[in-house]
């Protein structure tokens, strides 16, 4: 039960990082059926198709939700904040950052608007070194995320 609500919780969180890199049908499928707890049938008869047809839907929206977050790891890094901001510290073991250590920061920036400008400028990369026209979409998409916020 336990592991099945972390798995949920998860999924919701992927929903929230990622849901304007998804189209309008699967944002609103994964709306109603994570944030508004709709059923499968509830769902396939606000839509007019059938229940089996609601499920293949949703499961092809996590499946690209997992890719997303796979590639991209904006969801995790963000949980990973989160966890590291509710937890109690002492000033005296708090590091130095990487700039006053005199090293590189190999880590992901700290801010969201820095995350997705870093995120956009890799895909740019890759997309430019692989010739894949998809990731060129999703650093537009990435991009008009970013206006958004």
């Amino acid at each position: 039960m336990r592991r099945q609500l972390g798995e949920r919780l998860q999924v919701i969180r992927m929903i929230d990082v990622y849901a304007t890199l998804l189209t309008p049908r699967q944002q609103q499928l994964l709306r109603l059926y994570y944030h508004e707890d709709l059923s499968l049938a509830e769902i396939a008869e606000r839509f007019g198709v059938t229940r089996q047809a609601i499920h293949d839907s949703l499961k092809r929206s996590l499946n690209e939700l997992r890719h997303l977050e796979g590639t991209l790891r904006v969801a995790q890094r963000g949980q990973r904040e989160e966890r590291n901001q509710q937890e109690p510290r002492d000033p005296r073991e708090q590091r130095a950052h990487p700039a006053e250590r005199g090293g590189q920061d190999r880590s992901a920036p700290e801010s969201l608007d820095d995350r997705l400008t870093w995120v956009e400028g890799e895909l740019t990369r890759l997309a430019e070194l692989m010739g894949d026209p998809r990731l060129v979409l999703m650093a537009r998409r990435i991009r008009g995320l970013r206006e958004r916020l």
